[in-house]
């Protein structure tokens, strides 16, 4: 055991560098059980604050690995944008032929303007958005009548096709109170690993202060106690290689000499 002039305490008052989730949650453990023998009341608390802490990031990590992985809402965004362009081009391939010949003509007209002012901008939008400009639309051809107009110069195919992507966005952004999206349990895993770190801060220096003003006893436990601090410190800590600034050299002085000069130097041509 090192001598009481060797003991640094001032290592003990910041934590191990590079403390993922997990080793976080290994040094806490393995603290716990290196000092649960020890009986000193400010310990007996330290002990309790960090046993709590460590079941607590345990937990969060077990309920990350069953949380779902939050479901691509792309798929169904092209499925309603492509089915608002298939709109928008059947529409305007009726205003290529002339009204005069074609009565349809104005009713295809009158149904672009209303659908698409400012042409298919509004799908661009975020999700949330897009679906209010769309529901907008889609509400006003049941309210005014024109949903049969629409399934008459576009085909029915076509009007289905938007009315099913549009239920499917709504469920998918939440907006359906038939299915509504069931909240996600929020896992804040950064910031239990901060309050583990903190734990395991306030039971080292407990066990430092055992091991400055305790018996010989008390402080080879604690000494014993704080030994998983002190391998995962030299374990983590990054290694230190050769300083690159300074010259290889076979000389047993270091002394670096210049490179022989080539006796017979190519003549340049």
């Amino acid at each position: 055991m090192d001598s009481e002039l060797d003991f640094d305490p001032s290592q003990y008052t910041r934590l191990p560098p590079y403390l993922d989730n997990a080793t976080t949650l290994a040094l806490a453990r393995q603290l716990l059980a290196s000092s649960s023998s020890l009986t000193a009341p400010h310990l007996k608390r330290s002990h309790q604050t960090l046993s709590r802490a460590s079941q607590q990031l345990a937990n969060a990590l077990v309920d990350s690995l069953g949380q779902e992985a939050p479901a691509d809402k792309r798929p169904i965004d092209l499925l309603a944008d492509h089915s608002w362009s298939a709109i928008h081009h059947r529409l305007l391939g009726w205003l290529e032929l002339p009204p005069a010949e074609y009565p349809e003509v104005a009713q295809a007209q009158a149904l672009f303007d209303k659908l698409f002012p400012t042409g298919l901008r509004f799908i661009q939008l975020e999700y949330g958005a897009q679906w209010v400009e769309a529901d907008a639309r889609i509400s006003w051809l049941k309210q005014s009548g024109q949903q049969a107009d629409l399934e008459k110069l576009c085909g029915k195919a076509f009007v289905t096709e938007l009315l099913r992507a549009h239920t499917a966005y709504g469920q998918m952004i939440g907006a359906d109170p038939k299915q509504p999206q069931k909240p996600a349990k929020k896992l804040d895993l950064t910031a239990l690993r901060k309050q583990l770190q903190q734990a395991i801060l306030a039971h080292q220096l407990q066990l430092v202060a055992l091991r400055v003003s305790g018996d010989d006893a008390d402080r080879q436990t604690a000494q014993a106690a704080l030994r998983p601090v002190d391998e995962y410190r030299d374990k983590l800590a990054p290694s230190r290689g050769p300083k690159s600034d300074e010259p290889a050299s076979d000389d047993p002085n270091g002394v670096v000499r210049p490179e022989d000069p080539d006796p017979s130097p190519a003549t340049p041509t």
